[in-house]
């Protein structure tokens, strides 16, 4: 579908007076959208988010500014402030005020090694009070039922891995290995996006500071360890001083787990890349399972 007019809409939020000097789409899908638009009266930077029936995840925008909400009333990690929420005109839509930042991805290459130590410090920190905000039952946030671990995170497989061959996959190496995951009860929100894309850093006087870490869209309350055990996974999101910003001890399960944790993400986003498969058949192979090449 066509990108609905976002005038009305800045009209409507900011008043009639509201200018829209720039506006620039910096992610898109079907029926998804999000733009960055410079405005004048008020003189603002926003990012809007637009999403229609057919867009790819079911996203709730409501459920986004609760979770912002809290993010920043009880941690000290930066967060954009929603400035509205709701729907126009049978399109759902979020506006949040635009914090200035480089993606890590592009950051990361160019410090140096006591540069690079100070932002995994930071990284770490953040990463710990996000994990700090807990729950009283694992699942969706809010959800009437409550879970316990291994019930929330089978449901969550189910939800994440639409192949029914590959999620009955995560669900076998659960049910084999059920004492690691028995003594989990603890209920923390867990990101479960934390890439190299949504973790911004600025440069200022004193050097790189964490700007903000972006997209909530598929938190949850789930298991800390699984926001780790990704992180653990990818290219330099866990270098020299995240463990010491992080500051947690784990438990002996953990390097088990984290298997598991990693090859429900290799099975999610399953890609035919190069390195996808090679990344998938290492877990594999640590796991003790057959190589998995065939992701239809």
């Amino acid at each position: 579908m066509t990108r609905p007019d976002i005038l009305p809409l800045m009209q409507q939020t900011f008043g009639f007076q509201v200018e829209i000097l720039n506006a620039q789409i910096v992610n898109q899908h079907t029926d998804y959208w999000v733009m960055i638009a410079e405005l004048r009266e008020p003189t603002l930077t926003v990012v809007i988010k637009i999403a229609g029936e057919n867009a790819p995840l079911n996203h709730d925008f409501e459920r986004t500014a609760m979770l912002h909400q809290l993010v920043g009333v009880q941690t000290r990690v930066p967060i954009a402030e929603i400035l509205a929420v709701g729907v126009f005109d049978a399109w759902q839509y979020l506006i949040k005020e635009h914090i200035p930042g480089e993606v890590w991805r592009n950051v990361y290459p160019r410090l140096d090694v006591r540069q690079k130590r100070d932002a995994h410090q930071q990284i770490g920190a953040a990463v710990a009070q996000i994990h700090a905000i807990s729950f009283p039952a694992f699942g969706e946030i809010g959800a009437a039922d409550s879970e316990n671990f291994r019930d929330a995170l089978e449901n969550r497989t189910k939800w994440s891995i639409q192949n029914p061959r590959l999620h009955g996959i995560i669900l076998s190496l659960i049910a084999e290995h059920e004492a690691l995951f028995r003594g989990i009860n603890k209920a923390r929100l867990c990101h479960e996006d934390l890439h190299h894309q949504n973790i911004l850093f600025r440069e200022t006087g004193s050097g790189w500071e964490l700007a903000t870490i972006l997209d909530f869209e598929k938190a949850w309350a789930g298991h800390a360890e699984i926001d780790l055990a990704r992180l653990e996974f990818w290219d330099g999101m866990v270098g020299d001083g995240f463990w010491e910003g992080y500051g947690a001890a784990f438990d002996p399960g953990y390097a088990q787990r984290r298997l598991i944790y990693q090859l429900l993400w290799c099975l999610e986003y399953a890609a035919p890349t190069e390195r996808h498969l090679r990344d998938t058949q290492w877990v594999c192979e640590q796991l003790g399972i057959p190589v998995i090449t065939d992701f239809g």
